[in-house]
């Protein structure tokens, strides 16, 4: 199996630990939100709703690191393409 090295930049795996902190952390937030003494003393309406919003938010957070890795993937494919026709013209 050939290696193939990718240089991510400083700015991208930063935004990637951002969207991984931001997924863990609103994660968390709805965990004990629904876990919360509020929502075991029946204010669940107002405690659902909370969660529907941290969810939100993780959905446009999700949606932002699928895009990141999509061009990711993208920009990889390039790399695989080039790195093959680099190697079909050196002779033999």
């Amino acid at each position: 199996m050939d290696v193939l090295r990718v240089q991510i930049s400083e700015g991208t795996l930063s935004e990637l630990c951002e969207l991984s902190h931001e997924l863990s952390n609103t994660n968390g937030l709805v965990f004990a939100l629904l876990s919360s003494p509020a929502m075991k003393r029946g204010n669940s309406g107002e405690v659902i709703s909370q969660a529907q919003q941290l969810s939100a938010r993780a959905s446009i957070t999700l949606m932002r690191l699928m895009w990141l890795l999509g061009d990711m993937q993208i920009l990889l494919a390039a790399e695989r393409e080039a790195a093959a026709c680099s190697q079909s013209k050196i002779p033999a």
